[in-house]
């Protein structure tokens, strides 16, 4: 959805790819992000990867104390607006 959002809005193509795990490992380490880190990210990836993102849009709501911006409206207001 993002990447539809995103070449409608920018007028231009834009295309979604998952990093491999590997990659991600590699390139994190290298910017210093720790080992333990790392590995949870590497769980937490996975564990998406296999079971989605799943969540309560309320949740975001109660938080905020206001409505949550629209990823459409974010892209309008501030990438576009420049």
């Amino acid at each position: 959805m993002m990447p539809t959002t995103l070449t409608e809005l920018l007028g231009r193509p834009i295309r979604a790819e998952a990093k491999p795990l590997d990659r991600m490992r590699s390139e994190a380490a290298a910017a210093g992000i720790s080992a333990e880190r790392i590995e949870t990210m590497g769980r937490m990836n996975a564990h998406y990867d296999k079971h989605g993102l799943i969540g309560n849009p309320n949740v975001l709501h109660w938080l905020l104390g206001r409505a949550p911006t629209r990823f459409r409206d974010f892209v309008r207001r501030d990438l576009l607006a420049s």
